[in-house]
């Protein structure tokens, strides 16, 4: 693998003129690139960055490793293939964490749910999920009612990543959409809720930011109950989470343009 370490210092003022940072990728992080290109361009007047993602992320990789394309936004670590290529055309390239993305599951309190596995949770969430399930099913011992359903709309971050990473590669029918994060957590907070959401961890902590209401720990493939944190994000241990990378072609990183942009990011 060729990583290297962004050393040059961090200045759009340059004798030469600036090129614009090209930027390709996965369609799935276009929304939240643009929102960081767009907040970059309002602090650094002339900023030229462009996103596109109409070739998809083979192609950006291809260009990364040709050195047509600056960054590449990838929804996961770059493949061996891949590293291959870049070799084989002597270009190496910096790998930077843009974000962990992870989803936190809220179930009524009178479910006392603490963990749940991962079956369990594709099998109530995805695509062709039983209409009828109860939270007995679920493995509740308090709570025998049908399980209520809440998200986020269908096109938010939210949504796209949890179908993301369920089997089906879609989410479940019937999902009701309230409003707000806010909105989300009084539902499975009203008495008598037998309401089973989800949101973003981002989220939650912007909507219970005393952190009274914990999420539902999720076990991993050994089995063990593991809650979202900054720290089993960061180990890549819990399981309804992605890690968000952007690639940085070496020499594009010696550039103060791309240095400024990704540094913002």
């Amino acid at each position: 693998t060729m990583i290297f370490a962004l050393a040059v210092p961090v200045s759009l003022a340059q004798d030469e003129e600036t090129q614009p940072v090209i930027v390709q990728g996965t369609p799935e992080l276009e929304a939240l690139v643009t929102t960081v290109r767009d907040a970059y361009a309002v602090a650094n007047e002339g900023a030229d960055v462009q996103i596109d993602t109409s070739g998809g992320l083979r192609a950006a990789f291809e260009g990364l490793c040709s050195g047509e394309v600056d960054v590449v936004m990838s929804t996961g670590p770059i493949s061996d293939a891949q590293l291959q290529a870049c070799a084989e055309q002597g270009q190496g390239f910096v790998e930077v964490v843009l974000a962990y993305e992870a989803l936190a599951l809220l179930a009524a309190p009178e479910a006392a749910l603490s963990c749940l596995a991962q079956t369990a949770v594709s099998d109530a969430w995805q695509l062709g999920a039983a209409a009828g399930l109860t939270w007995t099913d679920l493995g509740s011992q308090t709570l025998s009612g049908p399980v209520a359903f809440y998200g986020p709309e269908d096109q938010s971050r939210a949504a796209l990543l949890f179908a993301s990473l369920v089997p089906a590669g879609a989410l479940r029918d019937g999902i009701e959409t309230p409003g707000d994060p806010a909105a989300l957590l009084a539902k499975v907070q009203e008495e008598g809720a037998s309401a089973f959401a989800y949101m973003m961890l981002a989220d939650l902590a912007a909507a219970d930011p005393d952190g009274a209401v914990a999420p539902l720990r999720v076990q991993d493939v050994a089995g063990t109950c593991v809650a979202p944190a900054v720290s089993t994000l960061a180990d890549r241990t819990y399981p309804l989470a992605r890690t968000d990378y952007l690639y940085i072609n070496a020499e594009s990183a010696a550039r103060p343009e791309v240095q400024a942009f990704v540094e913002f990011a």
